[in-house]
């Protein structure tokens, strides 16, 4: 038990890592939790954790390379307690998600993010990114809409963030223009409260390896932007 105690502390790091993006592969956890040692080591601490089935590891899109993902008793030990089923439907919008996040962190503004959310809140995004913003921190959630939602539920859904507290903004993401479209519609006919906390961004060439927010188009305030005018 202790030998096992002394694991978890060593590698609670890479559990709360791969929890915080709920699904990585192992190159991408590699460069960011210990990008200091050599791969081979560090491969070896995943299938330690592996075998105390903290973490599990399959093949999905990209089939040249090793995902991971936690298991229940890995949930129970991070600080995101987010399982992934590998078998879920949700595999391809998940890993649009991990890299949308993933590019906006590489923006000097946005000091940090998760592809979670806390339980409680007033309504749940598919990631949370944190951005400094004239010395305060804000919170910013993250929808990624790759089909299109009944407009009932959207309108809902744009309702409750422009209503709540929990998020100063929700940065709303598509690859489709026939959805963004709709959105664009729909935010169009909402209040003005619920439009100042609402971006639309339109990429059709966004996937889970590719995502050009800065020649994406943006819908903010009833207009058209550019990402030099909503960002820089």
């Amino acid at each position: 038990m202790a030998k096992q105690t002394l694991l978890l502390a060593n590698d609670l790091d890479i559990l709360n890592e791969v929890g915080r993006w709920k699904i990585t592969n192992l190159q991408n956890l590699h460069q960011r939790v210990a990008p200091n040692m050599t791969f081979s080591p560090f491969a070896r601490r995943i299938k330690k954790l592996e075998r105390l089935g903290l973490v599990k590891s399959f093949n999905l899109i990209d089939r040249k390379r090793k995902y991971l993902g936690l298991t229940d008793n890995g949930a129970r030990i991070s600080c995101f307690k987010n399982v992934y089923d590998e078998k879920s439907d949700q595999v391809n919008h998940d890993l649009i998600t991990a890299h949308v996040l993933k590019e906006l962190l590489e923006l000097e503004d946005i000091i940090g993010g998760s592809v979670y959310h806390e339980q409680g809140l007033s309504v749940a995004p598919d990631a949370t990114a944190y951005i400094r913003r004239a010395g305060k921190s804000l919170c910013m959630a993250i929808e990624v809409e790759l089909t299109q939602k009944s407009k009932r539920r959207f309108m809902h859904k744009f309702e409750r963030y422009g209503e709540g507290q929990d998020f100063h903004f929700a940065f709303y993401v598509f690859n489709s223009y026939g959805v963004y479209r709709a959105y664009v519609e729909g935010l169009r006919q909402q209040a003005a409260v619920v439009q100042d906390k609402i971006i639309l961004c339109l990429d059709e060439k966004l996937n889970f390896k590719c995502f050009d927010y800065r020649n994406a188009r943006y819908w903010y305030q009833g207009r058209v932007q550019t990402y030099a005018e909503l960002f820089e």
